[in-house]
């Protein structure tokens, strides 16, 4: 039996010198022997693994007895709640392990109130809360050994626990149409942005803005699909950043209709600069009317970079809030996917 883990820098080592084989799950290996499945990207929401989620597939020829998502600290946007509870559900289907635990620790003030936000996504979707005896930091938000190893025995006793953390095994989710690219394989029409290596032990990459020259992006169309919600991942930090979006008049796009549309996705504008001394990833949505090629144009400055670009089919709830707009481009993707969707 294996353990299935996806988490943020502490699941790669963030507080132990950003060395996976001291990290938390190398730890949990060394207790327990057997397997595990470690998916782990620093500075990362729960949204990035909702993108393409074959990408993070287990080896299904090991079956997998629990798995734990560490991403308590990773919850600093709008949306992060209602994602995490998307990729507990999404994880207990790919899986097929009946348990989900979450990650969590309210050692500093800092993070006290990631604790809430677990418990509304425990309370949601049945996956368990796991508070490990984390008491030392290395920094401001990543645990130290000590406490690398007090995240290792909490998962081991949740993983041989026999209660808690069951995820219904009915719950909706069905693999959507998407097309996913990270920074380096993001197609480009004519001079790109320079691919830049960054973060620790320059793990990461995002393609720069140069100020005065546009990013172009072709959006191929997605088979079968009526509308499109193209995400953009960026880079976000403390000092100012913007990205500009603009589509081709081979196509229609347009911001996302939803409550807090203007704080979960701005479009076509959106500024990049956080208000505390971070450096994480961020994304933002919109919609595209897409029955023919589409080519997506950015243009950027400041201290940002584009670390993602996903295409994502519209399913009936992007109908059904597109239907609540009185906006003409929202009734005409509507009308678009009358018949198809239905």
């Amino acid at each position: 039996m294996s353990v299935y883990i996806l988490g943020g820098s502490t699941t790669g080592g963030g507080g132990v010198d950003d060395d996976p084989a001291r990290a938390w799950p190398a730890l949990l290996l060394q207790r327990r022997g057997g397997a595990a499945q470690v998916h782990f990207k620093n500075a990362i929401e729960p949204s990035y693994f909702l993108h393409c989620a074959e990408r993070f597939a287990p080896n299904n020829s090991v079956p997998v007895a629990a798995s734990v998502l560490d991403l308590g600290p990773n919850l600093w946007s709008p949306n992060a709640v209602l994602s995490l509870q998307r990729l507990v559900t999404q994880t207990r289907l790919l899986t097929r392990a009946p348990r989900v635990g979450l990650v969590g620790w309210g050692g500093k003030a800092s993070l006290k109130h990631d604790l809430s936000k677990l418990r509304a996504v425990s309370d949601a979707t049945g996956a368990a809360v796991l508070l490990p005896a984390v008491r030392s930091y290395a920094d401001e938000v990543h645990p130290d050994a000590d406490a690398h190893a007090a995240i290792a025995r909490a998962v081991d006793d949740f993983v041989d626990g026999a209660l808690g953390g069951a995820v219904d095994p009915n719950a909706s989710w069905r693999p959507p149409r998407e097309r996913c690219f990270e920074a380096a394989q993001i197609p480009h029409i004519g001079r790109g942005w320079p691919l830049v290596a960054y973060g620790p032990q320059r793990g990461k990459q995002g393609l720069r803005p140069e100020e005065g020259t546009p990013l172009r992006i072709p959006a191929a169309p997605l088979s079968q699909a009526c509308g499109v919600v193209v995400t953009l991942g960026y880079l976000r930090t403390e000092r100012p950043g913007t990205l500009s979006v603009a589509c081709s008049s081979a196509c229609e796009c347009s911001e996302v209709r939803g409550f807090w549309q203007r704080a979960i996705n701005p479009y076509p504008k959106i500024a990049t600069a956080l208000t505390r001394p971070l450096r994480v990833t961020g994304s933002s949505s919109f919609w595209m009317a897409q029955n023919q090629s589409c080519t997506v144009r950015l243009a950027g400055y400041g201290d940002t970079m584009l670390t993602g670009f996903y295409l994502r089919a519209f399913d009936a709830d992007d109908v059904h809030n597109a239907a609540i707009s009185a906006k003409p481009a929202h009734r005409r993707l509507v009308d678009a996917c009358n018949g198809v969707l239905n």
